[in-house]
């Protein structure tokens, strides 16, 4: 498991995130653990503007040049999956995600699958890990601002699979 830091400095984050990545066949997966939440999803609703309320999100670089993929998940399972090119969002067919929550008192784990034989051509993918919590911005790679929306900032899977 991989600690995520505070976006903004660097340090490390509050409150405490865990996230691991790791490959089941051709799916890849990333485990979080969001400690001490709120539980606060802004709505039920898929592809709604859940990052208003508490969510994690990975952003993943297929080695498209245009776009890559946002996916988040809120406490209560809703999720939003869309294809990011520069200030505009793509909402795509999602056949090939899947997420479940589960709820531990006052956190909760998500698990995001992504079956990348889907949606890339190449073994070469980037990505960051998130999580948005009140104020708290979090990001196993942190981008040093407000956004996490900084490409120059994805890690290869590779470094980061187990």
């Amino acid at each position: 498991m991989h600690l995520l830091k505070n976006n903004r400095n660097g340090k490390p984050g509050i409150p405490t995130t865990e996230v691991e990545c790791f490959y089941n066949d051709d799916v890849l997966v990333f485990n979080f653990v969001a400690y001490d939440s709120t539980l606060e999803s802004f709505s039920n609703r898929n592809n709604d503007e859940i990052w208003r309320g508490n969510v994690v999100e990975v952003f993943l670089d297929v080695g498209e040049l245009e776009y890559y993929y946002e996916f988040e998940v809120a406490p209560n399972g809703t999720i939003f999956v869309a294809q990011k090119y520069k200030d505009k969002l793509i909402f795509v067919n999602n056949n090939f995600f899947n997420a479940k929550v589960e709820k531990r008192g006052n956190s909760y784990v998500a698990r995001m699958e992504i079956e990348t034989r889907k949606i890339a051509k190449t073994n070469n993918l980037l990505f960051n890990a998130f999580r948005c919590e009140g104020d708290s911005l979090e990001a196993l790679s942190p981008t040093f601002s407000d956004t996490f929306h900084k490409k120059e900032y994805f890690v290869s899977v590779k470094d980061y699979v187990r």
